[in-house]
């Protein structure tokens, strides 16, 4: 068999091989990407398409499997049904029916919350109902510059924040003494609520009982009206 025989039957058994798997990340099943953040809730995004191969339509199942990123960030993944908070679930999920042939893109996304950083995480996708026959894994990198212009004279204080995830209230430590503000927000960037306290111990409780679960942005500003911190968290139901 001459080495241009032997090239075509190499290309023909891949082709065959693609074609037979159920489902193909296109371009790959990693990818990396980078942006700069300039807002504290502005998504940066990271996506990868999956073809799935089948005679018909057919949703398309998925879920996290891990995740590793800078304290404070939001985590978020986006199908063509809906986009959906990996902190509060990290799945598994059902796609809306994707047509023979069809991709379907799965959009991830990672929130800084005007933290600087770089994370990732891995899912696992596969034909609703048959994950042990065509269950493929795909891969994010996602590196953030959050240039945050709207809290530009930001001065952030070493200050910590549990439990978060949080149910009905949370701790700040690490503030120096004096009078602050404690607003939340959510990642649409509404003022949910504000609380006024005196720091004057090593640690401030804050209620967190009015909160419904998701994710939300803290931002502590001093007596002056200066912003010194600010920290993402969760709320669980």
């Amino acid at each position: 068999m001459n080495k241009n025989l032997l090239l075509t039957t190499a290309m023909v058994v891949f082709f065959l091989a693609s074609q037979a798997q159920s489902l193909v990340a296109i371009p790959n099943d990693s990818t990396e990407t980078s942006g700069i953040a300039t807002d504290i809730y502005e998504p940066t995004s990271a996506h990868i398409y999956i073809k799935q191969n089948t005679a018909s339509g057919t949703s398309i199942s998925w879920r996290m499997v891990d995740f590793t990123a800078p304290t404070g960030w939001g985590v978020q993944m986006c199908d063509n049904n809906n986009c959906y908070d990996m902190l509060l679930n990290p799945g598994p999920y059902n796609s809306l029916a994707v047509p023979a042939g069809d991709t379907l893109d799965m959009k991830f996304e990672f929130v800084s919350g005007g933290i600087d950083g770089s994370g990732t995480a891995d899912f696992v996708a596969y034909i609703d109902g048959d994950s042990a026959s065509t269950a493929i894994a795909i891969h994010y990198k996602i590196n953030i510059d959050a240039q945050i212009t709207s809290v530009s004279e930001l001065v952030n204080q070493a200050i910590k924040l549990y439990p978060n995830p949080i149910q009905n209230s949370f701790v700040i430590s690490g503030l120096e003494q004096g009078n602050y503000r404690f607003e939340v927000f959510d990642m649409k960037g509404s003022l949910m609520t504000t609380y006024i306290k005196n720091a004057n111990s090593t640690e401030i409780e804050i209620g967190a009982e009015g909160l419904t679960p998701g994710v939300y942005v803290l931002k502590v500003s001093n007596g002056e009206g200066k912003i010194v911190a600010t920290s993402q968290l969760t709320k669980m139901n």
